[in-house]
């Protein structure tokens, strides 16, 4: 027999004649079971495809989200540069905002529609 010592025992041989008749078809075996597996985290396990589209996904809505804060961040450092400037921006915001009104000013509120009276509506 080629490849077979010669100064086996006959169990020995016994042994080495089923190896090698099991030996192909256990690695075939071996390397399917290693590609399921691979194609199952492929298609199916975290980093699959799937999961990379969306993780894809939630990077791009972060970024949108991400943008429009820091449009607002810097809206918001350049109107606070404007006010560190001057005062005439301080006061004007607080007219705006609160309401301020000077001891010698007199406060005009005008409306875009008229108020109609309670008394009207009684009649």
């Amino acid at each position: 027999m080629k490849g077979r010592p010669t100064n086996e025992a006959p169990s020995e041989a016994l042994l080495y004649k089923k190896l090698s008749r099991w030996a192909p078809s256990a690695l075939v075996l071996l390397v399917l079971s290693i590609l399921i597996t691979l194609q199952y985290r492929l298609w199916w396990g975290e980093g699959s495809l799937k999961h990379t589209a969306q993780l894809e996904e939630q990077l791009f809505k972060q970024q949108a989200v991400n943008d429009a804060l820091q449009k607002r961040n810097d809206r918001l450092l350049s109107e606070i540069a404007t006010l560190k400037k001057g005062t005439g921006q301080i006061e004007a915001r607080a007219r705006e905002d609160l309401g301020l009104v000077r001891d010698d000013e007199t406060f005009f509120m005008f409306f875009d529609e008229p108020i109609k009276n309670s008394a009207s509506k009684s009649r």
